[in-house]
């Protein structure tokens, strides 16, 4: 097939995914807000069924590492990244299950907007539900321009140059903009449908195809590795970065705590139409966030196969330019435009509600706490309408200047632990301990403080601090953040004021009582 067919056919797969996303996301009759208001925009409550639900949030939660990140981390690290069980299995049935039914019913009760505004509530500060809002979403710009570099890259690898870099970084913005702008969180909940479906489809089509390269053979596929990689099959792996302690603490600390707590994991909670459904749904996700990385097995280890060095002169180089390779070269057209669709819809499948979350909180708990208290509800929702907008173009122009901003990648990579400081803070909010509370000020130096050991146990050299500091014992960095974030949060919380006995009764007491009422004791402890 001549070139030219091919990248018409792989455009007029991208194409038609880009039509039924802008049609799916409300440019049609499917998607209104039912009330011009900040918290139907923003967080439209109770709606979605449970197995909406629980496809939409599986694909919410695959970031372009997914496809294609995963692919070459594979390729680098070998069969060492099985590790992802931790975080694909553990975030939902250890935290999502512990802190979804919760949040549902505290946000049914009170009303609250966004997870900084379930804080604030709970401490009574609208000083800390700032701080939180500003925090997160400063750390999480970053995270933003990954879920579109990604994606831009593999289009623009893919289309053959047809669609420079820059111009596919602002096709992903303006398709996520077209549909996010106008109907906010709700249009972000049918697309990830649509979303999540093309992943699941471009990642199993794609395992198929290479392991038919192995005449349908996967021992024949892992003896090959073998052959070029022995360390490809074993700890520490390919590179010798996965060893045990990082094997631990990495993908528990840093990716499956935040997993369960991240803003616009606390938007998707509220959508489900019962406390009991966001249950069942925690129970059931895995298997969704599982079926991402069961085939990405066969991808990254298959390519490392059968091309044991990656690509070192050309568009595209080194590790997570092997597996597109072999697929530009060899996989049918068809499918290598799906690949490539499904690469968009992994970024912006977390994109669109990363938007949305982050500009809720901002427009909540900043601009209508501190800077315009008594506007009115359509002028909150254009404020956020804006916002929204404005940070998808910030997003674009760091996006197209990743490479001359080191301090991007550097917040990438800590972008995970800057959520997990805020265990302690949400777990205070919405779980009883005992005789013990974490205070307000608790709250907010064990942010500050755990945030802070993150950003210098991750990048101490380029800090100009010792090297030692770098992963200290063999330890992931997002590991002494977490010890950090709570040894700040008992030691200032025991020194200082406990919550109003209000927040209390309104937060402790009352999830007690209706946990107890949907889940009888006997039959399952909440």
């Amino acid at each position: 097939m001549a070139i030219e067919a091919r990248q018409a056919i792989v455009l007029g797969m991208v194409a038609g995914y880009i039509i039924l996303i802008l049609i799916i996301g409300g440019l049609g009759r499917f998607v209104r807000l039912k009330e011009k208001t900040l918290t139907e925009y923003f967080r439209p409550s109770k709606f979605a069924p449970f197995w909406a639900m629980w496809f939409a949030m599986g694909a919410n939660m695959h970031t372009a590492f997914a496809i294609p990140g995963s692919m070459g981390f594979y390729y680098s690290h070998g069969a060492a990244f099985t590790v992802h069980w931790v975080w694909t299995v553990g975030t939902a049935m250890i935290f999502m299950y512990l802190v979804g039914p919760r949040m549902h019913l505290l946000s049914a009760k009170y009303g609250h907007v966004t997870l900084s505004d379930m804080i604030g509530d709970f401490y009574k500060s609208k000083g800390l539900a700032a701080f939180v809002a500003l925090f997160v979403s400063a750390a999480n710009i970053a995270y933003f321009t990954a879920n579109i570099i990604g994606p831009a890259t593999l289009l623009s690898f893919g289309t053959g140059g047809l669609i420079s870099f820059d111009w596919a970084v602002w096709l992903v913005v303006l398709i996520v903009m077209a549909y996010t702008v106008p109907f906010g969180f709700r249009s972000v909940f049918y697309t990830d449908i649509l979303q999540g479906a093309v992943m699941l489809l471009a990642t199993w089509g794609s395992a198929f195809f290479i392991l038919s390269m192995f005449g349908w053979n996967s021992w024949a596929l892992f003896g090959k590795v073998a052959e070029v990689s022995p360390k490809h099959l074993t700890l520490p792996g390919g590179v010798g970065w996965m060893t045990p302690t990082i094997w631990f603490s990495w993908p528990f600390f840093a990716i499956t705590i935040q997993w369960g707590i991240q803003p616009r994991n606390y938007q998707y909670y509220q959508l489900a139409k019962s406390a009991e459904d966001v249950r069942k749904m925690c129970l059931w996700i895995p298997i969704y966030l599982s079926a991402i990385y069961v085939p990405v097995v066969i991808l990254g280890l298959g390519t490392k196969a059968l091309m044991p060095e990656p690509p070192k002169v050309g568009v595209w180089t080194g590790p997570d330019a092997a597996f597109p390779t072999i697929m530009a070269q060899y996989a049918p057209a068809l499918l290598w435009g799906i690949l490539i669709a499904g690469s968009v819809a992994a970024g912006q499948s977390t994109m669109d509600s990363d938007l949305v979350a982050h500009s809720g909180m901002l427009i909540n708990d900043v601009y209508k706490a501190f800077l315009k208290r008594d506007a009115s509800q359509t002028h909150y929702l254009a404020a956020g309408r804006v916002l929204v907008l404005v940070l998808g173009i910030v997003a674009g122009v760091i996006s197209t200047q990743a490479a001359k901003l080191p301090i991007v990648t550097m917040l990438v990579g800590v972008s995970g632990t800057f959520v997990m400081v805020l265990l302690p803070t949400v777990l205070g909010a919405i779980l009883p301990m005992g005789g013990f509370r974490i205070t307000k000020w608790g709250a907010f130096w064990s942010i500050l403080i755990g945030g802070i050991v993150g950003l210098v146990t991750t990048f101490p050299i380029q800090l100009g601090l010792p090297k030692y500091l770098l992963n200290p014992y063999g330890f992931h960095s997002a590991f002494w953040a977490f010890i950090a974030t709570w040894i700040v949060a008992i030691v200032i919380s025991l020194a200082t004021p406990p919550p109003p006995r209000d927040s209390i009764e309104r937060f402790h007491v009352f999830l007690d009582r209706e946990l107890k009422a949907l889940y009888p004791p006997a039959k399952a402890k909440a």
